[in-house]
């Protein structure tokens, strides 16, 4: 299920931090970026807000398509809260971010969701 994200995120470039949806369903989002020279890059390697905003827009796929199975339309979202993050490593010029979002808990109108990065094998943040 490879999709355009903006057809569920209403930023664009030079904001929007996601290239491709992966997998979205009621559970879990995964989408990718290819990291490039941008905004959000300074001395090749892409700064930590860029890596949570990637975060927040695959939450935001996520929780959109969880919403319209629902039969309900997300309007708005916002970050509220980060508990236990860990960045392992920078990520650097030319990787492949894979962020995968997992829903935990709903109680409306939060949503509780486990966040991982990755770039290959290895686990960033």
């Amino acid at each position: 299920m490879e999709c355009d994200p903006t057809a569920v995120i209403p930023h664009r470039p030079p904001i929007l931090c996601v290239d491709r949806i992966l997998q979205a369903d009621g559970q879990l989002a995964v989408t990718e970026r290819w990291v490039r020279e941008g905004v959000d890059v300074s001395g090749g390697v892409l700064w930590e807000e860029g890596l949570l905003e990637g975060f927040t827009q695959t939450a935001a796929v996520l929780l959109s398509h969880h919403v319209e199975e629902k039969g309900h339309r997300l309007l708005k979202g916002m970050l509220v809260g980060i508990r236990g993050l860990e960045i392992r490593r920078p990520v650097r010029l030319n990787e492949r971010i894979c962020y995968r979002v997992e829903l935990l808990k709903k109680i409306l109108p939060l949503s509780v969701v486990r966040c991982e990065a990755s770039c290959g094998d290895e686990v960033i943040a």
